[in-house]
């Protein structure tokens, strides 16, 4: 488990750790807490040899096993329409159209 992250009750404040799921006092959530202050260097927090979300591995709780759908990584594309309009510069995050059972969904 990543030193600079834990798992705080909301209600009573008992610290867990990421193997938890509830705290038993019963009425608070456990907030997951990153002590940012104490980090380095981007380099503690990413793994560059994973994609999408997973390239945060240390920032999340640990899992045995997990089953990426290729997300993450949609590239931003610079507006030609509304940025300019705008006087702004503005990205948009590439546009995808699903097939689902001969029906177009945006």
């Amino acid at each position: 488990m990543n030193k600079n992250i834990l798992l705080r009750c909301s209600e009573c404040e008992k610290e867990y750790s990421f193997s938890a799921y509830s705290c038993k006092c019963n009425n608070g959530v456990l907030l997951l807490e990153y002590d940012f202050m104490q980090i380095q260097s981007i380099n503690e927090l990413e793994d560059s040899s994973e994609f999408g979300i997973w390239r945060f591995s240390k920032m999340l709780p640990p899992v045995k096993k997990y089953f990426p759908f290729g997300e993450g990584g949609t590239p931003c594309i610079k507006s030609r329409v509304l940025g300019p309009k705008n006087n702004i510069s503005l990205f948009n995050k590439r546009f995808v159209r699903i097939k689902c059972r001969d029906k177009d969904l945006e």
